[in-house]
């Protein structure tokens, strides 16, 4: 099952419009604990958005954002609850009693209004997995685009999130990570960087620990962007 739209806008009536899709995760895949990863390369005053589904109805739905700390209530199949984060630089956990499904909705070019010189970007939207659905090995790509019959690079970012006890054996292409990770207060951490275009892996020395990657990426000459 896919859900997506042919060109949104985040939020409605923020230039510009860009087409969204992602693939949807079985009920019994969703979980209870969601570390939702920054959006670097922006402004950090451009924020995000964050909209959670519920499976059970009176799902208690806690958001620990920037200075932030909110609980709402969520019902199944009544849409979802929705999150305007106020800095794109920070991470957030979202937490639910029972399981829920939870997206990052990156804002238009436009969110900050005519006036401000912004980074090329569209709006993307991403799956954020719950830990229980954390894998011991990442594999992965970044996006181009076509325009005017040539193919381009974005600007690439990746999000990694480990165990915080672990964060010292994770390896990106078989490398230490050198930038500093951000210890979430949760048993897990998250570090974020830029990265060149290619394939590239993510796994730890002894190949059992739980870890998760984000990927995604704004335009260099076109406003576009992508996330997965």
């Amino acid at each position: 099952v896919y859900s997506g739209h042919e060109c949104a806008e985040i939020p409605v009536g923020v230039l510009f419009c860009d087409h969204m899709q992602s693939q949807m995760p079985p009920g019994f895949e969703w979980g209870t604990e969601h570390n939702v990863p920054p959006i670097l390369g922006r402004l950090k005053e451009a924020g995000y958005v964050l909209r959670v589904m519920a499976a059970t109805d009176d799902t208690e739905v806690n958001i620990d954002c920037p200075g932030e700390n909110i609980t709402m209530t969520a019902q199944r199949g009544e849409g979802f609850i929705e999150k305007n984060v106020s800095d794109a630089t920070w991470p957030v956990i979202v937490r639910c009693s029972e399981p829920c499904l939870v997206m990052q909705y990156n804002r238009g070019y436009r969110a900050l209004g005519y006036n401000v010189v912004e980074t090329k970007t569209d709006p993307y939207m991403m799956l954020v997995p719950s830990t229980k659905n954390y894998e011991y090995s990442l594999h992965f790509g970044t996006a181009t685009y076509i325009a005017l019959n040539r193919t381009f690079e974005f600007t690439n970012y990746l999000s990694i999130v480990a165990p915080t006890a672990n964060v010292g054996e994770v390896r990106y292409d078989l490398q230490p990570i050198t930038t500093a990770w951000t210890d979430l207060n949760n048993g897990y951490s998250i570090v974020s960087f830029a990265i060149t275009p290619g394939l590239h892996n993510v796994k730890t020395n002894s190949g059992n620990v739980p870890i998760m990657g984000y990927v995604y990426g704004h335009g260099v000459q076109h406003i576009t962007a992508y996330g997965y």
